[in-house]
């Protein structure tokens, strides 16, 4: 359902059409707003063919409080993997949670605060996601916090990082950002936003598999309303990585991002760069660099009678450093998300990424075809099929390929999503 669920967003965002930007801050009037809630559970069954089976189970539970020129979204989404198999049986649990506050104090400053975290035994199979999930939304537009009547950036889907050799691994991770918009004129606006990030294995045997990455970051820059279809981000951002196992890495990119509609269906974001980044390690010397930024993002929606027709692409390449070994490479990624209403209530949906690393035999493919049929707003119940191609891990064996069929039932007694 994530495809569908990007359509849905997608959809509401470029359908909205560009407005005239004022000329003037109009004082910020308090809208009242009920509390909203959430609640629901996705259960997915995975086989390849052999005797083992897994099942997974996805609840999630969520309120939105609204306060005076202000709102907090609470959200608890664990996941659950059930592996059983004709000799072996094991239980995994992954605890996640997630904080998302927005406040408007007054017509310029816009203030943002949010927190993703999880806890526990994390299956890292690339046949049980396709994509790791893209961020929750919020009232402040973009992922970074600015709004604008003019085009925001599409919707980031987080890219696919090196992944270890086992695939159950004890994990920590956390991110958390805070910052505020100003905005200086009704056409130009400031970002200014730090945060913290902690990621990896949890205690000494999960830190030989994944070790634990950690250090502070931080972003700022104008925005610029260029026309009612037209803007232009320019953005700072930088962040320190310490390794438990030794190495560590200090990056800073410097891009720009225009952001244009060509219409109420068609959006495209362009961003160019570079990243300069000081990596060090215990047992290679020290390396100073300077490696191009770049990334291209295009959504269209093709209105339907019957639904729209969502198709979206994702190509990126920046400095990242290597989530076990901790040397920074040129990464390139790409995402791309197809969904089709074959019926007012059935869909289909073809969503792929992949992500390679230049200077370094690391690669990962991952594909995944699904049906999905919406029986009502509280149930919908879908399958398909996933692929995946491997190098530089040994989860999916000597050939690096491996498949999976899977079924999945969501039931969403509230019907509201948060």
């Amino acid at each position: 359902m994530a495809a569908l669920s990007l359509g849905i967003l997608a959809a509401l965002l470029l359908q909205a059409g560009p407005t005239e930007v004022s000329e003037t801050l109009e004082p910020v009037e308090a809208r009242p707003e009920s509390v909203r809630a959430g609640l629901g559970v996705r259960l997915e069954v995975r086989s390849s063919g052999g005797p083992t089976t897994d099942l997974e189970v996805a609840p999630t539970a969520a309120i939105r409080l609204p306060f005076r020129n202000a709102a907090l979204t609470l959200a608890y989404e664990p996941r659950i993997f059930i592996f059983a198999g004709p000799v072996t049986q094991h239980v995994a649990y992954v605890h996640r949670g997630r904080v998302d506050l927005s406040a408007q104090p007054n017509p310029r400053w816009n203030l943002f605060l949010r927190v993703l975290g999880g806890y526990g035994e994390y299956d890292f199979n690339p046949l049980s996601t396709v994509l790791p999930r893209a961020p929750p939304t919020t009232d402040q537009g973009g992922p970074s916090g600015t709004t604008s009547s003019a085009p925001s950036p599409t919707t980031t889907i987080p890219s696919i990082s090196t992944i270890p050799n086992e695939r159950l691994v004890k994990v920590v991770d956390l991110s958390a950002t805070a910052g505020v918009t100003y905005s200086v004129t009704p056409r130009m606006s400031w970002l200014l936003s730090g945060g913290y990030l902690r990621s990896g294995g949890v205690g000494a045997a999960a830190e030989e598999v994944l070790p634990l990455q950690q250090g502070p970051t931080g972003s700022t820059g104008p925005r610029f309303v260029l026309s009612p279809t037209d803007a232009l981000e320019v953005l700072l951002s930088g962040w320190r990585t310490e390794f438990s196992n030794g190495p560590a890495a200090t990056i800073v990119n410097l891009t720009g991002t225009w952001s244009h509609a060509f219409s109420r269906t068609w959006q495209a974001d362009l961003v160019g760069g570079a990243g300069a980044f000081h990596s060090t390690g215990p047992d290679r010397p020290v390396n100073d660099s300077v490696l191009p930024v770049a990334g291209l993002a295009l959504t269209h929606v093709w209105l339907l009678p019957r639904g729209n027709i969502l198709n979206t692409l994702q190509l990126g390449a920046a400095p990242q450093p290597d989530a076990i070994s901790g040397v920074v490479y040129e990464r390139l990624n790409a995402a791309l998300i197809n969904s089709v209403p074959l019926g007012s209530r059935v869909w289909f949906s073809i969503t792929g990424g992949v992500s390679v690393t230049v200077g370094n035999p690391q690669r990962d493919i991952r594909v995944e075809s699904m049906l999905s049929w919406v029986i009502s707003p509280q149930v919908s119940v879908s399958g398909g099929a996933r692929l995946a191609w491997l190098r530089g891990s040994d989860l999916l064996g000597s050939t690096g390929f491996g498949w999976t069929g899977f079924l999945a039932v969501s039931i969403n007694p509230l019907g509201t999503t948060l």
